[in-house]
């Protein structure tokens, strides 16, 4: 009803878990039969226990997937290349079609502007954008927000005001009050 009255609507979402699978720890399954069974759950839960390296990988522009899964493996004393860690991760970002059909539905109306909003780095984003066509669902780019780029992630405000700041930079009929 409101969507028929006229009104502008932005709708954001979150990329993994929501349009594209959470890769982790999925990812790591693949990789058991490779190791000792006494490992298993030591890989499955490796990223996990690496809180301070995720952290760094979504915030910072300069900390690239290499240096993420070198670490990574480094402190875990794993044997295991680094390519067969970014081969692992990006196979298994899939999409949802469930949310990709909304969303499909939802850009096809004018009303509807659709953006995202998440704690990615943009290397993983980029990758799944293009492999899964999303930007297509995303026609106005200032409003795919990821974390890495802006060097902030949620629930940090500034993330949000990021977000904020670029819906009414896009939208010179959006205003503060309308905006929420």
């Amino acid at each position: 009803e409101a969507a028929m009255s006229g009104e502008r609507f932005w709708i954001i979402f979150d990329a993994g878990g929501i349009l594209v699978s959470d890769a982790f720890p999925d990812c790591f399954y693949e990789l058991l039969d490779s190791f000792h069974e006494d490992q298993h759950a030591k890989l499955l839960s490796m990223h996990a226990r690496n809180p301070d390296l995720w952290k760094r990988y979504k915030l910072d522009p300069s900390y690239k997937e290499e240096d993420y899964w070198g670490e990574m493996v480094a402190r875990e004393g794993l044997n295991v290349s680094v390519e067969v860690m970014k081969k692992n991760v990006r196979a298994r970002f899939v999409a949802y079609q469930p949310t990709l059909n909304v969303v499909s539905t939802l850009s096809s109306h004018p009303q509807f502007t659709l953006g995202v909003c998440s704690n990615n780095s943009t290397e993983w984003w980029d990758f799944a954008d293009k492999s899964l066509g999303l930007s297509q669902y995303f026609k106005d780019k200032s409003l795919v927000i990821i974390s890495q780029e802006v060097e902030c992630a949620k629930p940090d405000a500034a993330i949000f005001q990021v977000l904020f700041d670029r819906i009414l930079a896009s939208d010179k009929t959006a205003s503060k009050d309308k905006v929420r």
